[in-house]
């Protein structure tokens, strides 16, 4: 059930979307309620940067973001981009967060093939950020080149 706060927040921020973010910007610390929160984030493919920083650090509505639009990572802080757990439950919503893994990540075969096997996965690029050690593991890249022929182009061929 929602509540009359959260309610009265999703009526604000529709009025405000259709009236431009800065009528919105001056109310956004105002957003007391993570439902509201996440609504914004979910609806909105910009909605991480309209949030009030108390929010822009809960998993929950980080999750919901990259779900709606995974390119709101780059705005994530790095300690959040060098969590391996939250990094593998944001590759599962969406294969396109690997590219804003840290470096340390990047390194991490197990998480480059969870971005491989996602069947979200609709793109070639996940081995263009892996580490250049991960690129040079030839039992790794015959695995995807086996799913993937495009990723040719990104992986050693020393």
């Amino acid at each position: 059930m929602v509540s009359e706060h959260t309610a009265a927040g999703r009526a604000l921020y529709r009025h405000c979307r259709w009236f431009g973010y800065q009528a919105f910007k001056s109310k956004a610390e105002k957003i007391k309620d993570k439902d509201l929160a996440l609504y914004i984030v979910k609806t909105d493919s910009e909605g991480y940067l309209k949030i009030p920083k108390k929010w822009q650090n809960d998993k929950d509505i980080l999750l919901a973001a990259i779900e709606c639009n995974a390119y709101q990572a780059q705005y994530f802080s790095k300690d959040i981009l060098d969590d391996k757990e939250f990094s593998a439950e944001a590759i599962k919503k969406s294969p396109s967060y690997y590219q804003f893994l840290s470096d340390r990540l990047h390194e991490d075969k197990d998480l480059l093939l969870l971005a491989y096997d996602n069947p979200k996965n609709r793109a070639s690029f996940c081995i263009k950020y892996a580490s250049e050690i991960l690129k040079k593991d030839r039992e790794l890249t015959k695995k995807i080149l086996s799913k993937d022929g495009i990723s040719l182009e990104y992986i050693d061929e020393e």
